[in-house]
């Protein structure tokens, strides 16, 4: 099966200057773009400092679209303000891909990482091509062991997920672990409706229901706060 791809990034290009959907694949439609374009993390979006950090997020989007997104650090920006442009490479996919996945975005986005579909392009052409992902039973045996998370911290994520709320957990080490027991835990018919990221700054312009931190600093905890984002630890 194939999937729709794009990049958003900091570049001059001839569409634009700056921020901007540098590259799409054929597949994408306009109105995508456009959302895609409103959506993309700009300069100081990633909560991590390390320069190879990087950051996963997943959303739904209308007109039965799903976005799945690698966020990390890319060269230099190019009008030379002397900090790092932000790169994310989006993955642009239909309920009928995520099903394959028994719609868990966590295993699609294992996949995808090890075929180099979530590979950082810096320098990407404007026009990708689609992308070949494996129906599951073309991968073999996945893990299915259940992680183990701190019960006190599982329930009160839990608690405020309800009723479709959002939480933010911080000072999280291990995200990835924390998200495949959360996803676990969801019907798969609940499971492409839980937004995530494991590293983005909340911003009104990105809504997850879940947002995972690898601090949580006063300044931190009002942004969320602000946002009505519920915070545990």
């Amino acid at each position: 099966m194939f999937v729709q791809q794009a990049v958003f990034t900091s570049t001059e290009s001839r569409r634009a200057r700056g921020y901007h959907l540098v590259a799409q694949s054929p597949g994408i439609p306009d109105s995508l773009a456009e959302r895609l374009n409103h959506w993309g993390p700009s300069h100081d979006s990633l909560l991590h400092t390390e320069i190879d950090a990087d950051s996963i997020s997943f959303f739904p989007v209308d007109e039965g679209w799903y976005i799945l997104a690698r966020t990390g650090y890319g060269g230099p920006e190019y009008s030379g303000r002397g900090s790092l442009q932000v790169v994310t490479r989006m993955l642009a996919l239909r309920s009928n891909h995520l099903a394959e996945y028994n719609s868990c975005p966590l295993t699609f986005y294992h996949a995808a990482m090890a075929l180099g579909h979530l590979r950082l392009l810096f320098h990407p052409p404007e026009r990708l091509e689609e992308l070949e992902i494996p129906t599951r039973t073309n991968l073999g045996s996945v893990n299915q062991s259940t992680p183990t998370v701190h019960p006190t911290l599982y329930n009160n994520i839990q608690r405020h997920l309800k009723d479709d709320g959002r939480v933010a957990v911080l000072h999280v080490t291990e995200p990835l672990e924390l998200l495949s027991r959360i996803l676990q835990e969801l019907r798969p018919d609940e499971r492409p409706w839980m937004s995530f990221t494991t590293g983005l700054k909340p911003s009104r312009h990105r809504h997850f229901r879940l947002n995972l931190a690898p601090t949580g600093d006063k300044h931190l905890i009002r942004q969320y706060v602000a946002q009505g984002i519920a915070c545990v630890r």
